[in-house]
């Protein structure tokens, strides 16, 4: 975030979810800024399926658990759960994979799941609302106008 590279700690930036990757987190937690961004919507494998904070992943233990139940190991960054998956009556909501679901972790997930819990809570809205229109007003005027 080299535009706030010579601010002081202690910002509060405002951000839409085009601001919300994990790096940029990242890097704003670092430099002692807090986000308030809101963060990318999730994704499911499967419409109106799990998504990836259906599943508990404990980084400490190196382990993610499945809606299931089913515990893996987190290898690098992946987790396969394979041959668990067969037979499994949650899986038509999981996965559609052949060889089953794999779940891929941002190297910054932990962030990112916490993004996503503080963006669920009444103090981030309340902030988030109260500045939205005024960021989208800013940038709304940076842009020409349509002829």
């Amino acid at each position: 975030m080299r535009l706030l590279e010579h601010e002081q700690p202690g910002l509060q930036v405002l951000g839409d979810s085009a601001y919300g990757t994990g790096d940029a987190r990242a890097a704003l937690a670092e430099a002692g800024h807090q986000a308030v961004i809101k963060p990318p919507p999730l994704r499911s494998a499967v419409p109106g399926g799990y998504t990836v904070d259906d599943f508990i992943v404990d980084e400490r233990a190196g382990t993610a658990t499945c809606p299931a139940g089913v515990t893996r190991p987190i290898n690098k960054r992946d987790v396969a759960f394979g041959a668990a998956c067969r037979g499994c009556p949650l899986r038509a909501r999981c996965t559609t994979a052949a060889k089953g679901k794999t779940l891929r972790l941002h190297k910054h997930d932990a962030l990112m799941r916490a993004a996503r819990r503080q963006a669920d809570t009444a103090a981030f809205q309340a902030v988030y609302r109260q500045h939205r229109p005024m960021v989208e007003r800013s940038i709304a005027s940076l842009r020409p106008s349509p002829q």
